[in-house]
């Protein structure tokens, strides 16, 4: 798009909701954020890595972050309740008469509000009410059945809520696919899909791993299969075993490394101590392990399996995991690794095997390589930031306002 907005930004806070990783494009791109959050009381423990304490403060002091750049981002704090038992969490209080004053003085194109507590509610409120277009950004509506220190209410008085929430915003955004499709169930259609990006400044090929590789003593031309996770009885261990000792009918002289921890671990590097065992890592770190790998064996499902395989394969690292709505999107080619159904085991030995068929020259894993990265090039910072960017501008000229369910908003219930 060919001019800039006037975006504000909601963060509730109140369920320690990530900062919305688009806004340094949208302040590199031009457009002006009016930041509104809740502030936690969060005194006794520190700030999540990576929230929206850590990027302010690295944002102020960023010496690539000019002056222009931060004029256009104001930053507003409104008082949130610490709830009562709950330790150092905090919920986040509504304050529409507030948010009108401020909208008033300076009225934003589009208001995106992160999280569903008080503060959202304030703002899709006041948005339906002075006609500006409202996005509002659900995470773990898949996960979410009652849990947390909202469920004393009840679940029956927060679905109400979230009904209303929803109602009142003109569009939802999911970041999962999970997510998107609970939407669906629970009756709301207008739901924009934008996954979360990766960190591809970190998650990337071009490393190879080759100093680690030679930490292992593994030669270039040998096969290495890794599996990330716990190390404890009752999980897919057996699974994982099978599935290495399967692969080794086209490598025989393949190594395995295992990255995490458990009470298995030290049983099972006295049966296998030709295996090796790695701490569990993050960051640049979890990067150089994929690096040195050539296949990932991820059982079981989950947001962090999910996470994980799309990290492995921005390093350029195929998988083999079972399937789940997300993994589908993003492992479409036979080349970049398998899915098959959740708990088939030996679906999962017959699917590392092929696999690793596919892998028995260093030219033919390159290739893998190159394909496995493309296939999650739409999950980098930029690419996000783009259809977020045009997410918003579409919304500038959605006329008539209009809600993204198929209901009327239920009244909000007093007390």
């Amino acid at each position: 798009m060919d001019y800039n907005l006037n975006l504000a930004v909601v963060s509730d806070g109140a369920r320690g909701q990530p900062s919305p990783e688009w806004l340094p494009g949208a302040l590199a791109h031009g457009d002006s954020i009016d930041l509104i959050r809740s502030q936690r009381l969060q005194i006794e423990s520190p700030q999540a890595p990576g929230g929206l304490e850590s990027w302010l403060d690295k944002h102020s002091g960023d010496p690539e972050c000019d002056e222009r750049s931060a004029r256009r981002l104001r930053d507003c704090l409104l008082p949130s309740l610490r709830w009562p038992g709950g330790g150092t969490s905090a919920i986040s209080l509504p304050a529409p008469g507030r948010l009108r004053q401020r909208w008033e003085r300076q009225r934003p194109d589009v208001i995106h509000v992160l999280g569903e507590g008080a503060l959202a509610w304030s703002a899709v409120t006041v948005a339906r009410q002075m006609q500006i277009p409202a996005l509002v950004e659900v995470a773990d509506v898949s996960c979410r059945q009652g849990e947390g220190a909202h469920a004393r209410f009840g679940t029956g008085l927060k679905r109400r809520y979230q009904r209303y929430l929803h109602a009142s915003a003109s569009t939802l955004l999911a970041r999962t696919v999970c997510d998107r499709d609970a939407l669906w169930v629970r009756g709301v259609r207008r739901v924009e899909l934008i996954e979360r990006p990766l960190d591809t400044r970190v998650f990337n090929t071009t490393g190879r791993g080759g100093l680690l590789r030679s930490r292992w003593g593994v030669s270039p031309t040998t096969l290495v299969a890794s599996y990330v996770g716990p190390l404890k009885a009752g999980g897919c261990i057996d699974q994982v075993i099978r599935s290495f000792n399967a692969l080794r009918v086209w490598h025989p002289d393949a190594r395995f490394v295992l990255m995490g921890d458990g009470p298995l671990r030290a049983e099972l590097a006295e049966c296998y101590p030709d295996w090796i065992f790695v701490e569990p890592r993050t960051g640049i770190a979890l990067a150089g392990h994929y690096s040195a790998c050539d296949l990932l064996l991820l059982p079981e499902v989950g947001a962090a399996r999910e996470t994980a395989a799309a990290e492995a394969l921005a390093c350029g690292l195929p998988v083999v995991a079972w399937q789940t709505p997300a993994l589908s999107t993003l492992l479409k080619s036979a080349l970049t690794g398998r899915l098959v159904p959740a708990g088939s085991s030996d679906a999962f030995v017959a699917a590392a095997r092929e696999l690793a068929a596919g892998l028995r020259s260093n030219g033919q894993r390159e290739d893998v390589r190159s394909r496995c990265a493309a296939s999650v090039a739409h999950l980098s910072a930029a690419a996000s930031f783009a259809r977020i960017n045009e997410l918003h501008h579409r919304m500038v000229v959605q006329l008539p306002y209009e809600s993204p369910c198929a209901m009327t908003p239920a009244p909000m219930v007093s007390g």
